[in-house]
């Protein structure tokens, strides 16, 4: 799903300096995500 919808920009945006940003911010979020799980789990246990 992610993947797709990046593709998506990238037809709309060619930029490589809009892909840059794109790209980290998508990073950023994958890591906020995953922190956020990590601390579900540990809530849980």
């Amino acid at each position: 799903m992610m993947l797709l919808g990046l593709k998506g920009t990238v037809t709309f945006l060619p930029s490589s300096s809009v892909m840059a940003i794109i790209s980290s911010a998508a990073n950023a979020g994958t890591s906020i995500t995953a922190i956020m799980i990590n601390k579900a789990i540990a809530l849980i246990r």
